[in-house]
C-alpha cells in the first residue's frame, strides 16, 4: 500500500485470496485430466469479484459528525432566549412603579403617558417579535437538520424542540392577554 494514500481501502488480489483460503504447502498443481487435485479436496472458490461486504480501512472508518444545522438551531435558541430575557427586563424596569405592589392596581392613563413619553418602548416591543421570527427559523433549521443522513442529530433535536416550544408558549401568552384584555 503506498504511503500517499493512507486512507484508501485495501484489495485483495485472486492469487492473494486463493493464496490466503487455500495454501498449497509448497507443491504445485499441474494441469492433467482430474485437474492436478486429489480426489479428496474440495473444488477451488471462485474467482474474486473484487466486491467486499465489509470495506476495510488503513485507519478507523470517518465518523458522523453533527448536523451543521441543528448546531445553528440551537444557537439560535440560545441567542433569542438571551435577547428575549434582556428586552423583557429592560421593559421591565422601565415600566417599574407604575403598578401598586400591595393592591395590584394600576393606572390606565399613567401607562398610557409613559409609553408615549418612551419611544423606545415600541422598539423594544417590534424586537420581541423579531426574537419570535428568529425562534421560527430556529425551528425550521431544526427540522431540516433532523432529516439530513449520515449526522448526528442530538443539535437537531434541541433545537427543534425548544424553539418550537418558544413559538407555543409566545403564541399561548398573545392568547390569554388577548382573552384578559376582552374580558375587561
Amino acid at each position: 500500500m503506498p504511503a500517499s494514500r493512507p486512507h484508501a481501502t485495501m484489495k485483495k488480489t485472486n492469487m492473494e485470496v486463493n493464496a490466503l483460503e487455500h495454501p498449497t504447502n509448497g507443491t504445485v498443481r499441474h494441469d492433467s485430466e482430474d485437474g492436478g487435485r486429489p480426489a479428496d479436496t474440495v473444488p477451488p472458490p471462485p474467482a474474486y469479484s473484487g466486491f467486499s461486504p465489509v470495506e476495510m480501512y488503513d485507519t478507523e472508518p470517518p465518523r458522523r459528525r453533527h448536523s451543521g444545522l441543528g448546531i445553528a438551531s440551537f444557537t439560535i435558541f440560545a441567542s433569542m432566549a438571551l435577547i428575549f430575557i434582556i428586552i423583557l427586563g429592560s421593559i421591565t424596569v422601565k415600566l417599574s412603579g407604575l403598578i401598586d405592589t400591595d393592591t395590584g392596581a394600576y393606572d390606565y392613563e399613567e401607562i398610557e403617558r409613559r409609553v408615549a413619553d418612551m419611544p423606545e418602548l415600541a422598539f423594544m416591543g417590534l424586537a420581541l417579535l423579531g426574537t419570535l421570527f428568529g425562534n421560527f427559523v430556529g425551528l425550521i433549521l431544526g427540522i431540516v437538520g433532523l432529516v439530513q443522513k449520515e449526522r448526528k442529530k442530538v443539535f437537531a433535536v434541541l433545537g427543534t424542540v425548544l424553539n418550537g416550544l418558544v413559538i407555543i408558549g409566545l403564541i399561548l401568552m398573545v392568547l390569554i392577554s388577548i382573552l384578559a384584555l376582552a374580558s375587561i
